[in-house]
């Protein structure tokens, strides 16, 4: 019976879900140490892993373990790939980040609706956080005068709008949010904040480099 145990997925997210082993290969001139490519029970996506064999040498049969690793003798000690996905573009705040993850987490679930409340929240926070000053006005009406300030593009705005009226709908709507609306909302969000967040400063970093070259070459 192949080994089975738990470990957080890096492509479906779910945390402790169980991994079945498929193949696994001793390390040359290592007995303490045993590579394992295991799969998803939940995805099916594949994970190398690294075990430490504390009681056992590379000889041993992972068929005879299963459940508690410790109890087992095996030890994790690092898994490939570590994360499957960039699904949280950078240098966004840490508010949003953790809202953003949430969004992921459903929809690599496949909890559609939550999937959707969840993106139009990070709008809401975002747009929150671009004038802390229009805070209280409703979400329509504050990504309009964000536009008209110039904190917002007119695409960005269009954007942002499809990413409200999209997470209403996953909210309100008596018809359940479907595979294609999660994605399509995730791809606006994911789009807007590499715009508004991302872009901006990747630029910024483009220009110290400039500088920084600059001041040494005079």
């Amino acid at each position: 019976m192949p080994l089975e145990f738990s470990h957080n997925c890096p492509y479906c997210k779910t945390d402790k879900i169980g991994f079945t082993s498929r193949y696994d290969w001793k390390i040359p001139n290592t007995s303490s140490q045993k590579f394992i490519l295991t799969t998803c029970n939940g995805c099916h996506g594949g994970v190398i892993f690294l075990f430490g064999l504390s009681n056992h040498t590379s000889d041993y049969d992972f068929n005879k373990a299963s459940g508690n690793l410790e109890f087992n003798g095996l030890r994790p000690i690092k898994s490939w790939p570590q994360t499957a996905h960039n699904d949280v573009p950078e240098d966004i705040p840490a508010q949003l980040s953790g809202l953003l993850s949430q969004a992921v987490k459903c929809l690599r679930q496949g909890a559609w609706d939550a999937a959707g409340m969840t993106f139009r929240k990070v709008i809401d926070i975002s747009t929150k956080l671009l004038d802390p000053s229009l805070s209280k006005k409703m979400l329509a009406s504050r990504i309009d005068e964000l536009e008209k300030s110039g904190k917002l593009t007119p695409d960005i705005k269009a954007w942002a709008h499809e990413i409200r009226l999209d997470g209403n709908e996953a909210a309100h709507e008596d018809d359940p949010f479907t595979k294609d609306q999660a994605e399509a909302l995730s791809s606006f969000v994911d789009a807007y904040l590499r715009y508004i967040y991302s872009l901006p400063k990747m630029v910024e970093r483009s220009r110290e480099r400039r500088n920084l070259g600059q001041g040494q070459s005079t």
